[in-house]
């Protein structure tokens, strides 16, 4: 197999000089792969974190815009008088990820909103709607070679007054042990008219910065009054 990039060239003569200067070849690759890709999500993790993420107004809520200059979000709204229901969406998402291998990358970071709104549905319609939404997003792509099965958790939370279904999952990488794959995604039980789905997710980071950053992103939320 044969694979080619554009690169740089003061990137190759570093590359290249780094080369040369090794007292003996390195047979380990994995390992200066996972410091590197340690390094990256630290360089990345540190300016997410940095500052306090900026929010915007989502129907009755308040949710992170873009909390970084490489952070880039869209949105839209789904009016369907048929449907008897209202969604917006909001996603962010970072502008480019690493490539590791053939299907499989990392370093990706993605946080996505829909609001529902309705004066038409009751109960248990308006909660079977929310309930389709309510599915995780894979934010990179890894082979079952690459990274363990993801590891989920259920559980009830309350934030900013609202109480929230949340339900998180993690995965390892195989080849860089430090590093894992976490998504989230949550649901405000709110009332049968109005409500939020959160959905977040981050690959190739370590432990501390993914409760870091999962941490944050639940705090962001905001309501105003219901």
């Amino acid at each position: 197999n044969q694979i080619s990039f554009l690169v740089p060239v003061e990137y190759l003569q570093g590359l290249f000089e780094t080369a040369q200067s090794l007292a003996q070849p390195v047979e380990k690759w994995d390992a200066v792969l996972e410091q590197q890709l340690s390094a990256n999500q630290e360089t990345v993790l540190d300016q997410l974190l940095a500052e306090p993420w900026q929010v915007e107004p989502l129907g009755k809520a308040r949710v992170a815009s873009e909390i970084a200059k490489f952070v880039k979000c869209w949105g839209d709204t789904q009016d369907n008088k048929k449907a008897l229901y209202k969604i917006t969406h909001r996603i962010c998402q970072m502008e480019e990820s690493i490539y590791v291998s053939n299907q499989f990358s990392t370093g990706a970071f993605r946080y996505e909103y829909q609001w529902y709104e309705s004066n038409k549905l009751n109960r248990f319609q308006f909660y079977n709607q929310m309930q389709d939404s309510f599915y995780l997003n894979q934010v990179n792509e890894a082979s079952k070679d690459s990274v363990t099965p993801f590891q989920c958790k259920e559980s009830f939370l309350q934030q900013a007054s609202i109480n929230w279904k949340a339900h998180i999952c993690v995965r390892r990488y195989k080849r860089f042990p430090s590093l894992f794959d976490i998504s989230l995604i949550m649901a405000s039980l709110v009332s049968n008219q109005v409500g939020l789905v959160a959905n977040f997710s981050i690959a190739g980071v370590n432990q501390d910065n993914a409760k870091n950053i999962t941490s944050r992103f639940i705090e962001s939320i905001q309501w105003n009054s219901l």
